[in-house]
């Protein structure tokens, strides 16, 4: 008998008289000072017990400890599912090594961390996965850059290609065009949801709309919305599309509809406050035309016909009456040398070598008209003064040849069209200037007022003033040492009489009612200065906040938390805005998005009356940016592209118009929208349809394996029933070391992305197409057992 053995009455072989330790009842410990010292002892979780342990959680303001593989597979009589207040090391341990947690965990085990360690085959599926996603960021890349600048969806898959020699990692699918249109849709749909979600969120919008024609004739209608939200002006592409007819109820239908199928049907009947359109009859009709149907559950809304519209039609109204037949014949000039350059190469290589001989730059003349009409003029008149000796040379000279040439070269000569042109030069420039103004983006009504009412007064100033480069040209009867000749009385160097008539036309063209004038009140253009007196300064807008909240009461009942209060919050608006912007006050400086973050709504209580400027500021003056639309629908939809669905179209000006540039696009929520199907599928990144294998049969002829297309589709089927014995297994029979495929997930890999095993990208899993038949054969045996 062995010395250091000792016997104990009762002891069995096996057993232990030492009674296991008891977690739950750690009061039965016979040390009393132990006991004590427990009682006393105050047990918290220890954060670094989760090394290792994914499944482990702690609710703090409970005070448990959870697992949560227990707790999804709903594991019952489990301490860990319902939660354990026996905050110890212990009873993790314990857990951990139950039979239950371990049933489960290998479930869990390819996409959790080991001992602290992340498995191998896991790092090799993320790679995989971050592989796969990383070619959909170039292609989402590629397809954005070519909506966004009009190109084809053919190019899109050249641009793969280029991409791919260049030695960039695009993959071989969705290269096609195909793939590219579904893209843009994604793209177009994500940002469309996000001009959605401004809607949504704002308390008011107006919108513009304009029709046109396609390159097929189709007629187009577009819509901008624009909406401002903390002083924030935003005017934003909306839709694109054809209507049954051009009349004003098909037109109000449809865009009814547009509205409606993007969920912003109470957005469209409680918020609208403003309407812009140019002067077409189906638009501004007072009966029958859009505006009037708008106007009718909206009795407040504001209807606005485009000022730049105007601003040409007054033009065109104060020429009629002043001198028509002179600006016949002017224009007629300017258009004749357009197209006589433009259309003939001989006249044009002419021109040039009468620039050179003159060592002047050769300029070229341009077109009248266009979606700028006044600047359009303004620039071809510009290019006739610049070039004019140039011009009469070479007409002189081709005049023997060509009719065309001899008669432009006589109207160059004539006095009258010379120093009309010149008038008209000085005075399109400041109208000119006025319709690049009110071109601009994000304008206010009020700020488009104030600079027609300086460009009026302008003109009254012109008005008595000599212009001498006419009065020159008259009085020496030559313009850059050319002869002219006058038939007739000669004009005179003032332009009295055209400014009288250009004054009066814009008069009946930009009439002004009450709203509009209290509308002036959101520009700080017309507040008063600082060293005006305090009772001007206290009395300045009372009246107009009256007006308009009169004039708005329904829709602020709606929008604002107590309308009442606008009026008190404009005089303290007023006290705080002297006192803290003074300074940008006095330099015409200061902007409504400075006020809102400087003055906050909920410090100062000026929540309401910052509502009713933010929705003076929804009106928008002008439909500019429909004309703009139009042109780039122009680039986009051709002669190549005429079969363009008008959907499509809708999508590639979304993205044009309203998308990040191609630097700053963000493809990640565009990714995200793809990767869900119509039918509510999610994609699975880098899935190849397994093909089935092509026999020949004794004829010779070619057959198709029924039993491999079988087994590709128990395959997809079973996935997630492999477990890591079978795959212990599958490597075994695969003629493949376990230790080499990493056991802890490489069947979950398989089941997820079969065709990553012959990727050669990844160092651990490196298996023959005869190694993958074997396993794909050894699993679908085990799963149809």
């Amino acid at each position: 008998m062995l010395p250091f053995l000792k016997y104990k009455e009762g002891a069995r072989l096996g057993y232990s008289k030492t009674p296991k330790r008891n977690l739950e009842s750690e009061s039965s410990d016979p040390n009393p000072k132990k006991r004590s010292y427990e009682d006393k002892r105050e047990r918290k979780f220890m954060p670094h017990w989760t090394e290792g342990r994914p499944w482990l959680t702690f609710d703090t303001e409970k005070k448990k400890m959870f697992c949560t593989w227990c707790v999804q597979n709903k594991v019952s009589d489990c301490k860990f599912v319902s939660g354990t207040e026996n905050l110890k090391l212990f009873a993790v341990k314990q857990h951990e090594a139950s039979k239950y947690h371990k049933h489960f965990a290998p479930k869990y085990i390819a996409t959790s961390t080991v001992s602290g360690q992340i498995s191998d085959a896991h790092k090799c599926l993320e790679m995989l996965q971050k592989a796969d996603y990383d070619r959909l960021v170039i292609k989402f890349r590629t397809a954005h850059a070519v909506a966004k600048h009009h190109k084809s969806f053919r190019d899109y898959s050249f641009i793969c290609r280029l991409d791919a020699a260049k030695g960039l990692d695009v993959g071989s699918q969705y290269r096609n065009d195909k793939a590219g249109a579904s893209f843009v849709k994604c793209i177009a749909n994500v940002t469309r949801n996000d001009v959605v979600q401004k809607l949504t969120e704002a308390k008011f919008f107006s919108f513009t709309c304009d029709g046109s024609t396609d390159f097929t004739g189709e007629e187009q209608e577009n819509f901008y919305v624009r909406v401002c939200t903390n002083g924030i002006i935003e005017d934003i592409f909306f839709h694109i599309g054809s209507p049954e007819s051009t009349c004003a109820k098909d037109i109000h239908d449809y865009i009814s509809g547009v509205f409606q199928s993007l969920g912003l049907d109470e957005v469209f009947q409680h918020k609208l406050v403003g309407f812009c359109a140019d002067g077409a009859s189906n638009m501004q009709g007072r009966k029958s035309g859009l505006a009037a149907l708008l106007k009718e559950s909206r009795p407040y809304l504001i209807v606005t016909h485009c000022l730049a519209h105007r601003l040409e039609l007054g033009f065109k109204d104060a020429i009629k009456v002043h001198s028509q037949k002179l600006y016949d014949r002017a224009t007629t000039l300017l258009i004749g040398l357009y197209y006589l350059y433009r259309k003939s190469p001989t006249q044009k290589k002419s021109l040039k070598r009468c620039f050179q001989s003159l060592e002047q730059t050769q300029i070229l003349p341009t077109r009248v008209g266009g979606t700028r009409w006044l600047p359009h003029t303004q620039r071809a008149i510009n290019a006739l003064v610049k070039g004019y000796k140039a011009f009469k040379m070479q007409l002189d000279s081709s005049s023997h040849k060509n009719a065309k040439a001899e008669g432009y070269a006589r109207m160059l000569q004539d006095g009258h069209i010379i120093a009309y042109l010149l008038m008209l030069k000085e005075l399109i420039g400041h109208l000119m200037r006025l319709s690049l103004f009110l071109q601009k983006r994000n304008l206010t009504l009020a700020d488009a007022y104030i600079r027609l009412s300086a460009t009026e007064n302008l003109l009254e100033m012109l008005s008595n003033m000599e212009m001498k480069t006419v009065s020159e040209v008259v009085s020496k009867e030559e313009y850059q040492r050319e002869r002219l000749t006058f038939k007739g009385s000669k004009p005179d160097g003032k332009a009295t009489d055209i400014i009288s008539a250009i004054q009066k036309s814009l008069k009946d063209r930009f009439p002004l009612d009450d709203v509009l004038k209290s509308i002036g009140i959101a520009s700080f253009n017309n507040w008063p200065q600082p060293g005006f007196e305090s009772d001007t300064i206290g009395e300045y807008g009372n009246d107009s906040i009256q007006l308009l909240m009169k004039h708005f009461h329904d829709i602020l009942q709606r929008s604002c938390d107590e309308p009442s209060e606008i009026i008190n919050e404009w005089l303290l608006l007023k006290t705080l805005v002297y006192e803290k912007f003074s300074d940008k006050l006095t330099k015409l400086s200061l902007q409504w998005m400075e006020v809102h973050s400087q003055l906050s709504q909920h410090i100062y209580g000026l929540a309401n009356v910052f509502l009713l400027l933010d929705l003076v500021q929804t009106m928008p003056p002008t439909s500019v940016n429909n004309e703009c639309l139009f042109s780039a629908m122009k680039l986009t939809k051709g002669r190549r592209r005429r079969r363009m669905k008008t959907s499509t179209l809708n999508d590639l000006m979304m993205i044009n118009v309203q998308s990040s540039d191609i630097e700053e696009f963000n493809p990640d929520p565009a990714i995200k929208n793809w990767m869900k199907t119509a039918s509510g599928r999610r994609r699975r990144l880098g899935y190849h349809r397994t093909r089935p294998i092509q026999a020949h049969d004794k004829t010779g002829q070619c057959m198709t394996s029924e039993s491999t297309s079988t087994d590709s589709v128990e395959i997809v089927d079973v996935t997630g029933a492999v477990t890591n014995t079978d795959t212990v297994e599958v490597a075994k029979a695969a003629g493949t070391d376990s230790t080499a495929v990493e056991v802890e997930g490489a069947a979950n890999i398989y089941a997820r992305n079969s065709q990553n095993f012959r990727c050669r990208s990844v160092g651990k899993i490196l298996l023959s197409q005869i190694q993958i038949q074997k396993m794909k054969r050894i699993m679908v045996m085990k799963v149809m057992k």
